[in-house]
């Protein structure tokens, strides 16, 4: 990350990329060329607005777009049309401008986005609601993202559920305290708007 030699290989992808998602649009691949322009749009900035090299939570990231492109190939399902109902996103977050900045990345794909500000409210929205996908914190006040993870699993309607952390912490001890409650990813903080809505949309195409 960062060399030369990077930087080339990221422009190379980046190229080639835009080229799969433009061809896809005009071959009919609707769910490919949705994937392709989100990751076209993380590689654009990580190649024409460098800054520190890419964090180990884009590569991650990045590496589960390739592979959802290369299930999407090799299940034959890349021509499927998306559903015409808008995916819902919770977003559990007592940050409100983490909220904010995550619900207008969200609505600029097409995604339905609701907040709340803590676990509580998440869980009773979660009863009464289906959802394609939550994104919680980790680390709020009262009843951490943990717990509520644990919790909304009892749910029969959110018991396989996407869940994604967004954490300051990404070492193998909270990895393993995400898992173990019943997540399935993490994002790292502060969020990028583009790299949120590469992983919403691998989740949701998967």
């Amino acid at each position: 990350a960062g060399s030369e030699e990077g930087k080339k290989l990221l422009q190379q992808l980046y190229q080639r990329i835009r080229f799969l998602g433009a061809r896809a649009g005009l071959a009919g691949c609707g769910r490919v060329a949705q994937l392709a322009e989100s990751i076209e749009a993380m590689l654009f900035e990580h190649v024409f607005r460098p800054g520190k090299g890419m964090s180990f939570s884009s590569i991650h990231t990045f590496a589960q777009a390739v592979d959802c492109l290369d299930r999407l190939f090799t299940s034959g399902t890349a021509a499927t049309a998306c559903a015409a109902d808008k995916p819902r996103v919770l977003l559990v977050d007592d940050d409100d401008v983490c909220n904010l900045a995550n619900e207008l990345a969200l609505k600029r794909v097409n995604y339905d986005p609701v907040s709340v500000s803590d676990g509580g409210a998440a869980l009773n929205v979660l009863k009464d609601n289906p959802f394609d996908l939550v994104l919680l914190d980790v680390d709020m006040p009262g009843m951490n993202g943990l717990e509520v993870c644990k919790r909304l699993r009892c749910l029969p309607h959110h018991e396989k559920t996407p869940v994604v952390f967004v954490t300051l912490h990404q070492d193998f001890q909270h990895r393993a305290k995400t898992v173990l409650s019943g997540g399935n990813d993490l994002i790292a903080k502060p969020v990028s708007a583009v790299e949120l809505i590469v992983k919403a949309t691998v989740f949701l195409l998967n």
